[in-house]
């Protein structure tokens, strides 16, 4: 009746299980949606994620299930407390009926929660390592594909991308043998991901087509967030963002308000955006789009030289050490956490602590070897440098930038090299002529 259509089918068995009271059928349901990513909205994902939990047996698998899939939907949709109380419960309910399953379900979870949370990166790592271990013990390729997906995030948030690359075969195959969408979706997002980081951009934007075809065949609606996410990335590279300015705009009206899509508005060239900014700024919620907003808006402070907001920035930002700034598992992400403290402290007028951390920034990225995000920090470096009037280290900084493979694919690199440049060109300048001034008013006559 519902002619295919994934909603329709789902929305029928959840007619009939309500019908007859069923928990099971309403759990299968429930959990099918939730690894499609059928319901986007938290709202509507939680009740049909717990409203099985009465009608199950006390201890069922389906009800750890359904626990921990919700405190996962709670934990990306806005990070509040709720999604630390479900996995309690669902911890609860493990310590009475435990098994290998059930242990390695609650390690993914606490993983993902975690993250989110922003624990303490070696932690989230080891408990993704572990939960991996789990799910490959019990043999379950639908907990491998979840404790993959947990695996995935951890080796984002440190910028491990060789370690993403290593975890794609078994997450391809399990997704396969479990028929998960959503997993055989995530392989295609992650090849897009770790090619715009590498400065890849003519592959990425193959992949992005490859992500819409893919998603439209498998009938998963995350696809088109991801897909729009991918695109926006890109866009931001070819210097376009101001041409998404009204599509951003509804974005961020369709949320309560303030939000992350500010900070892209901003970033997009809205000069009312960029100047509400810093009043709005306390009052976005630290859900899974945080880190997006914090770096979009220590980038507009740096470009404005918005003090304010870069001292809010950086007292942020402060805690997130070398960490990636990202949402999701991987597909949205920015660069490393010290790239926009320090735009943040050059915004704020810290000078040398800004350059501190945009060398590190420039070492984190060349060792992930994301150079994209190396030629990035590298041409911060040289602006931070020259300000300094190290006009040598900002000579070299510029030059490395300018060698870099990613030159000629991102316009937004080439366009901060040049204005990097003309600023460096023009205080050499202003250097040698007041240096020649002082010579000759110090010539003896």
């Amino acid at each position: 009746s519902g002619e295919g259509d994934p909603r329709a089918l789902l929305d029928e068995a959840r007619a009939v299980g309500r019908e007859l009271r069923d928990g099971s059928l309403l759990a299968d349901a429930a959990l099918v949606g939730f690894a499609a990513g059928i319901s986007p909205v938290k709202g509507d994902a939680l009740v049909e994620l717990l409203e099985p939990l009465p009608l199950l047996p006390t201890g069922s698998s389906e009800a750890i299930d359904l626990l921990c899939a919700a405190s996962v939907t709670v934990a990306f949709a806005d990070a509040s407390p709720a999604a630390r109380r479900l996995l309690v419960e669902a911890t609860s309910v493990h310590t009475r009926h435990a098994s290998v399953r059930s242990e390695a379900l609650l390690a993914v979870t606490r993983t993902m929660v975690d993250s989110v949370e922003g624990a303490p990166r070696a932690e989230v790592a080891e408990s993704a390592e572990r939960a991996l271990t789990l799910a490959e013990s019990a043999d379950d390729h639908l907990l491998v594909v979840m404790a993959s997906m947990a695996a995935l995030r951890a080796a984002y948030q440190r910028g491990d991308f060789a370690a993403v690359d290593r975890m794609m075969p078994t997450l391809e195959h399990s997704s396969r043998m479990a028929m998960l969408p959503f997993g055989t979706m995530r392989v295609a997002l992650c090849r897009t991901t770790n090619a715009i980081a590498r400065g890849d951009l003519d592959t990425a934007a193959d992949s992005v087509r490859a992500e819409l075809e893919l998603g439209m065949r498998l009938r998963t609606q995350v696809t088109d967030a991801a897909v729009r996410s991918h695109r926006l990335l890109l866009a931001r590279e070819a210097d376009r963002m101001a041409d998404l300015a009204p599509a951003i705009r509804a974005a961020r009206d369709a949320r309560p308000r303030p939000n992350a899509w500010d900070a892209v508005l901003a970033a997009a060239g809205d000069v009312e955006s960029a100047e509400q900014l810093a009043n709005g700024a306390a009052d976005v919620a630290p859900d899974d789009s945080y880190d997006v907003f914090l770096a979009l808006s220590a980038e507009v402070a740096a470009r404005r030289g918005d003090a304010a907001l870069g001292r809010w920035c950086a007292a942020q930002l402060a805690s997130a050490g070398d960490r990636t700034m990202m949402s999701g598992i991987g597909t949205v992400m920015l660069g490393f956490a010290t790239h926009f403290h320090g735009l943040a402290l050059a915004a704020a007028g810290d000078l040398r602590a800004a350059r501190v951390h945009l060398m590190r920034a420039a070492d984190s990225a060349g060792a992930a070897e994301a150079w994209l995000w190396w030629a990035h920090s590298q041409v911060e470096l040289a602006e931070v440098l020259g300000a300094l009037s190290d006009r040598e280290g900002a000579a070299a900084a510029l030059a490395a930038a300018g060698r870099s493979s990613v030159m000629g694919a991102s316009p937004r690199l080439a366009r901060r090299v040049a204005e990097v440049t003309a600023r460096h060109s023009l205080r050499a300048t202003a250097t040698a002529t007041a240096g020649g001034r002082s010579r000759r008013m110090s010539t003896p006559r």
